[in-house]
């Protein structure tokens, strides 16, 4: 598609228009200062309302998750089991197929990943794992193969182990080209113990997710209890508490950012869109022949493939439960932020998805024109003010402020009330910011018991002040990052798949 030329217009117009809008706002700073200041408080007091509206889906979340983290849905499957009229009586049939790319990872990532697995609440012979490893990573992959079959003996003839090679044609080396080769391994070894495909679930896991002890449990009650549940995605809550007491303030703030953001959509699922580590049907990703091999992003990427495939009939079921993941961090602070900034951009080479849609949704009238421009309008606005909004809220809105020439009163006037406008919409703003400090720290593992009294009022302290650096945060690993990514789409410079580095609690203590 990319040497069509219409195709390669449709990649460069998320740039155009977040350029445009950059270049516009300084434009009008300059040549017209006391209109930008309106465009400003304007602007600032939709954001801010916005935003509060915002956080009512995200305390909506919050309060469903505290609800659902109580309960003991493997008993619930037990109790329900023996009951012909319920969803669940027959939820002993099914198998979770679990996939695990893993490339340069240390082994002890892939150790803890495989410990928080076999501790899950579900019978240990109905989860099956796909560890997908890479053939430019052989030697290292290899090793740890050895080290976690001796380890985890008891659990490794349920195991799919697969090499990846290298150099195949139309494909990007990544994720979405390694599990893609996985998927159809895992197709012909399903099908050598006689599992039809009706009674798998899949789970596309990032080689350090940990699942919640109850995930497979609950995700099981909620697919059974889905009508079509068969043409729909299962997004779970991601936080990132592996490494979080040890990682730094910054990548712990940018990490929280993330959650937040999916949590507030998980009460929206008809705006919710597969993140990161989620589930399936095999069924659906049998349908539309795996993961696509020549992307970065494949996580979104498979529900729009699954969404143009049964015509708009295909969506995301929400599950308030979390999986926990890594936050970047390396010995190194500066080379942590550099890391920091690549998956951030990495994360906005997501705006690939617009063009792909949009190419597509061309092909297919069929789909309701509602459903088409939704899909269209919440990638498109979010890759949009992802990039744009904290720049303009942050920074361009205080340059009108030095171009500005006294005129008479009542332009005075506006100019001297318009700093203090901002300035009370950034301390109730805070107001946001901290309420969302009190949920990560309701929401993280408790502190050691073990450590001293002094220890805890410091690691507090710490975790307050750190979210005094979200407007750091929104600029150099938001829109910068998302700026790039749009503007390398639109120059034709495509990203590759990037490794996020991972490093659990005990190699940062070692």
């Amino acid at each position: 598609m990319r040497d069509n030329t219409l195709y390669r217009i449709l990649e460069s117009v998320p740039a155009l228009l977040t350029w445009s809008t950059l270049l516009s706002a300084i434009l009008l700073a300059i040549f017209k200062p006391v209109t930008a200041m309106i465009v400003i408080i304007i602007f600032d007091l939709y954001w801010f309302l916005r935003i509060s509206y915002l956080s009512i889906y995200l305390f909506q979340s919050w309060k469903t998750y505290k609800i659902h983290r109580t309960i003991d849905w493997y008993k619930k499957l037990e109790l329900y089991e023996n009951n012909p009229e319920s969803p669940v009586s027959e939820w002993k049939k099914y198998y979770h197929l679990v996939f695990i790319p893993t490339y340069r990872e240390s082994i002890s990532v892939l150790e803890e990943t495989f410990l928080s697995l076999s501790k899950c609440s579900y019978p240990s012979d109905k989860i099956l794992i796909v560890l997908a490893g890479e053939k430019r990573d052989e030697s290292n992959f290899l090793k740890n193969v050895k080290i976690l079959e001796e380890k985890f003996r008891s659990m490794w003839s349920r195991v799919l182990v697969t090499l990846h090679p290298d150099n195949i044609p139309g494909e990007i080396a990544g994720k979405g080209s390694n599990i893609h080769w996985a998927g159809q391994r895992a197709e012909a070894w399903l099908e050598k113990q006689k599992i039809h495909e009706d009674f798998v679930i899949v789970s596309t896991f990032d080689c350090d997710t940990q699942p919640h002890p109850q995930y497979f449990a609950y995700l099981s009650w909620t697919f059974l209890h889905t009508p079509d549940r068969y043409q729909c995605s299962y997004q779970p809550m991601a936080v990132y508490f592996n490494n979080h007491s040890l990682s730094t303030p910054l990548t712990r703030v940018v990490s929280s950012s993330t959650t937040f953001w999916l949590l507030s959509e998980l009460s929206r699922p008809e705006r919710l869109l597969t993140f990161s580590s989620h589930s399936m049907s095999w069924k659906a990703l049998r349908a539309v022949g795996f993961w696509q091999p020549d992307i970065v992003t494949e996580d979104t990427r498979i529900f729009l493939q699954c969404w143009l495939y049964y015509r708009g009939e295909y969506r995301t079921v929400p599950l308030f439960i979390p999986v926990s993941m890594s936050t970047v961090d390396v010995p190194s602070l500066w080379q942590t932020i550099k890391n920091q900034y690549k998956q951030m951009r990495r994360w906005g080479w997501g705006v690939e998805h617009m063009p792909y849609l949009f190419w597509n949704i061309l092909r297919h009238p069929e789909i309701q024109f509602s459903k088409r421009f939704r899909y269209l309008w919440n990638i498109g606005e979010g890759m949009y003010t992802w990039a744009t909004v904290p720049l303009i809220i942050l920074i361009l809105g205080y340059i009108p402020f030095y171009f500005y020439q006294a005129g008479d009163f009542q332009t005075d006037f506006l100019v001297a009330s318009t700093p203090v406008i901002l300035e009370w919409l950034m301390r109730i703003s805070l107001i946001g910011v901290f309420s969302a400090a009190y949920l990560m720290w309701q929401m993280q593992p408790p502190l050691n018991s073990s450590e001293r009294k002094w220890s805890k009022i410091r690691a507090i302290i710490v975790f307050v002040a750190q979210w005094l650096l979200v407007p750091i945060s929104l600029i150099f690993f938001g829109s910068l990052p998302a700026l790039d990514a749009q503007t390398r789409l639109a120059l034709g410079k495509y990203l590759g798949f990037w490794v996020a580095p991972k490093r659990t609690e005990k190699e940062l203590l070692s």
